[in-house]
């Protein structure tokens, strides 16, 4: 089983097994696949439903159906998702590094112990989704969808959320506090104990309706 984290820093998986290489438009009709190595293609296969194991995916091009996919121990690098539908997807135990999500529609989905670092991720719908462990880090999340989420150590670095939607969201402990927030949406009762700059706390204050003199 790969591991995410080690010694309080998230680490890419470390693999139990030696991949082999594989098309994703070539998969076979078992819907687990594991410890695949998946790299410089453009994938147009239906791949909803399945499950990958410790696999890599290394500047895929995704345009088929990926809602409902478990992806456990498993690396995206410089992968395009942009607009693909991903809802109630699951990722755990993954890394996605300098990946483009424009506009993917991850609703509804399950992340735990992932790694989101690099990625331009502005427009992603991420609404009802849960995150646990989730660290985002240095990614454009410019207008996404983060409402009715739950956030369970989840931890925004360096992001960009400008004009974010986070309604619905309790965003106690969630530190923005060296991340763009600007023009973001909240609910008032949702924001007790989220950790702010002093810029962004007068920003809050307006956003809530209050008068700070």
């Amino acid at each position: 089983m790969a591991k995410t984290v080690n010694n309080g820093k998230r680490t890419e998986p470390q693999f139990s097994f030696e991949q082999v290489s594989g098309s994703l438009n070539r998969l076979s009709r078992e819907y687990r696949t594991d410890g695949t190595a998946f790299r410089d293609e453009v994938c147009s296969a239906d791949l909803s439903g399945r499950s990958f194991h410790e696999c890599t995916f290394t500047n895929v091009t995704f345009e088929g159906d990926l809602r409902g996919v478990l992806f456990a121990d498993a690396v995206f690098d410089h992968c395009d998702l942009s607009n693909c539908r991903m809802n109630e997807t699951v990722f755990r135990r993954a890394v996605l590094k300098h990946c483009r999500l424009t506009g993917t529609d991850l609703s509804s989905s399950t992340f735990e112990d992932l790694l989101v670092s690099g990625c331009q991720c502005a427009y992603t719908n991420f609404n009802g989704s849960r995150m646990k462990r989730t660290e985002f880090m240095e990614d454009n999340m410019t207008e996404c969808g983060l409402s009715m989420c739950v956030l369970e150590n989840t931890s925004f670095i360096r992001c960009v959320l400008s004009g974010a939607e986070l309604i619905d969201t309790k965003l106690a402990g969630i530190d923005f506090s060296d991340s763009t927030i600007d023009g973001i949406s909240v609910t008032a009762e949702m924001v007790r104990g989220v950790v702010v700059n002093e810029e962004q706390a007068v920003a809050f204050a307006k956003l809530l309706g209050i008068i700070v003199r």
